[in-house]
């Protein structure tokens, strides 16, 4: 195996390396840090998995909605990143899970783009309360329902120097904005 191991650096950056906040003693290898990493994951989706059996299954709590996001992926050697996460709004940092359990919604795994501004919609919808005019954003309920297609439009991600559009499977990136674009 080829597999070369990261230096610790001594800053907090993962540039090229393990930034020295990250290091774990004695494991220096991607691979060691991928599996910890993977490990993380499948713990966090136990319990939510068990969250969720848990509404469904009380009956004070069944008509529950329950909605997990995330705010940003993980860098694991992308670009040559370790463990950053906000120095690009490309995929693998922008494309983060959205658990929705709902009354009337079907279980099942969706790939449609979605944003974040999406949820204050979704969530009013499914309570059955009105959705301001004002507000950015698709109520998704009804799109999980079949009732209606999610709209055809750029979903953003930025971090002030750089923003990405997102519609389908086409991303356009644009680095070095000023945040004073926005």
């Amino acid at each position: 195996d080829d597999e070369k191991a990261l230096p610790v650096l001594p800053s907090e950056t993962g540039w090229g390396g393990i930034p020295s906040y990250q290091a774990i003693e004695g494991l220096s290898l991607p691979s060691d840090y991928e599996s910890l990493y993977a490990a993380e994951i499948l713990y966090a989706d136990f319990f939510i998995g068990q969250l969720v059996e848990n509404v469904e299954h009380h009956e004070p709590l069944r008509d529950s909605i329950v909605l997990l996001t995330a705010d940003h992926g993980e860098s694991l050697g992308e670009m040559n990143r370790w463990f950053e996460h906000d120095f690009s709004t490309m995929p693998q940092l922008a494309h983060v899970p959205l658990i929705l359990r709902a009354p009337g919604l079907a279980p099942g795994i969706r790939d449609e783009t979605v944003s974040h501004v999406d949820i204050l919609p979704t969530l009013l919808e499914l309570a059955g309360l009105p959705i301001p005019a004002a507000t950015s954003g698709s109520a998704l309920g009804p799109v999980i329902r079949g009732e209606q297609e999610i709209p055809d439009r750029f979903v953003y991600s930025d971090i002030g120097k750089e923003v990405t559009a997102y519609r389908g499977d086409e991303v356009v990136r644009v680095t070095g904005v000023e945040s004073a674009w926005f």
